[in-house]
């Protein structure tokens, strides 16, 4: 393609993302995009954050509220992106039906973490809204890849994979209702509209979901994931990475659940290039939540430009869905035939995350090594399940509504097996009604509702 069309949209893409950021990282990026427009908006931003600014050790903290998240992100985002932030997550605790969630959802990783998915959002809103001010045209294409039947494309920025959930109304490319189906049309993506006051009441009242937490919970108590009982339930991983998928692969990994390991610091992997995990949940709710607080609060753009991502609707290729995504997946547990599993001892879930705050081992036998006070080298390296239950003050939070808090993270082979045993892709989408409010035919005096006789 003509390099001034790339250049003409970089530019646009820079402006668009400037006003998130602080004045002096605005003109780093359009200084930056001005002389070269090879490289992906995201990966501008993060190069051109000051090196005092993202080498603090804040960043490698949780922190212990949106308030305190933003707080430390004051020499990168803009005054009025924070507010977006901080307004987003009033909203989705409201949309939610728990005070406080939001809280305790940014505490679970690093700061670091969250900033970066913050600035994926902006670089993706930024790339989707140059794409529309600079549409492309054939006369654009570059004659030579024309030729051999190639073409450039835009992906997102952050190349994370995420999971899919259940759904009530039939969608695009291929037909499969909320009925339970032998249909194997592999193009069909499940879509369910939820309704209601809150999250909670929604998921509760749908059959569907109502259905799908119910056989989460369906475990032997006090079990672990090394049970019988655990062996005929489905995990969940939810994410609202693929809105605007756009390529084969991507379109691929919405309908089939060819999902990816990515190299993020959480409370049971450290952030190390030869870790890519990806995790999943024995909850289906849980999976949506985490991916409606990703999608909802750690996006900071216009509501009145974007929407709601719980209620806009998003491409994959030509066919159209809305909400965000959790798949379903049927792997053999604890693990597959010839994979390590281990199963972190439940009460010491704090210890193993303090364990890998400190981590520096640069092989996965090395990073292993250091969890050996815990799991006393069961195994010679990091196994491909390592299951483990939630805990702090999120789960507390949770209990009242959740009763299944074992999670899995899949490594290597791991992914592997995990990917083949992919069941179902789900686009859940959440539409807050207003309760409605009480009768006006009231009596005063006695506060009691007036029959007609």
């Amino acid at each position: 393609m003509d390099e001034t069309f790339f250049s003409r949209r970089h530019t646009v893409a820079a402006s668009r993302a400037a006003p998130f950021f602080t004045q002096s990282i605005a003109d780093h990026i359009q200084y930056k995009v001005d002389r070269s427009s090879g490289f992906a908006i995201a990966d501008v931003i993060k190069w051109n954050i000051p090196w005092d600014v993202s080498a603090s050790p804040n960043l490698n903290l949780p922190p212990r509220c949106i308030d305190d998240f933003l707080f430390s992100m004051q020499q990168i985002l803009s005054s009025d992106a924070s507010e977006l932030i901080r307004s987003q997550a009033q909203a989705f605790d409201e949309s939610v039906g728990i005070h406080g969630l939001a809280d305790k959802f940014i505490g679970l990783r690093p700061a670091r973490e969250a900033m970066l998915d913050v600035i994926d959002g902006i670089a993706h809103w930024a790339e989707e809204a140059a794409a529309q001010a600079v549409p492309f045209h054939p006369e654009q294409a570059d004659p030579s890849a024309t030729a051999t039947g190639q073409q450039r494309t835009n992906q997102p920025s952050n190349g994370q994979s995420h999971p899919p959930v259940e759904g009530q109304s039939t969608i695009a490319l291929g037909s499969r209702t909320e009925q339970p189906s032998t249909d194997t049309e592999p193009y069909s993506v499940i879509q369910l509209k939820l309704e209601g006051s809150t999250i909670l009441e929604a998921w509760n009242g749908n059959p569907t979901t109502r259905a799908m937490e119910q056989l989460a919970n369906s475990h032997e108590r006090g079990a672990d994931p090394s049970h019988f009982s655990f062996r005929a339930l489905p995990v969940y991983h939810g994410t609202d990475a693929f809105r605007g998928a756009s390529t084969p692969d991507m379109e691929a990994a919405v309908r089939h659940g060819l999902l990816y390991g990515s190299v993020t610091e959480n409370q049971v992997a450290p952030r190390r290039l030869c870790l890519p995990v990806l995790w999943t949940g024995f909850s289906p709710l849980r999976c949506f939540l985490w991916a409606a607080f990703k999608g909802e609060v750690l996006q900071p753009v216009p509501s009145a430009t974007i929407g709601n991502k719980l209620k806009m609707p998003w491409k994959c290729g030509e066919h159209e869905h809305v909400g965000v995504l959790v798949f379903r997946f049927q792997p053999a547990l604890p693990s597959a035939p010839g994979e390590a599993s281990y199963i972190i001892p439940p009460g010491r879930e704090q210890e193993w995350t303090n364990l890998s705050r400190l981590a520096e081992g640069v092989t996965p036998d090395a990073l292993w090594r250091l969890f050996a006070p815990i799991h006393h080298n069961v195994e010679p390296t990091w196994p491909e399940t390592l299951h483990c239950r939630e805990y702090g003050a999120q789960m507390s939070m949770l209990s009242p509504y959740i009763k299944q808090f074992w999670r899995t993270v899949w490594f290597d082979a791991g992914i592997t097996t995990l990917r083949a045993s992919h069941q179902a892709t789900y686009s859940i989408s959440f539409t807050q009604t207003i309760q409605d409010a009480p009768p006006a035919d009231k009596d005063p005096k006695t506060k009691k509702h007036r029959t007609s006789t």
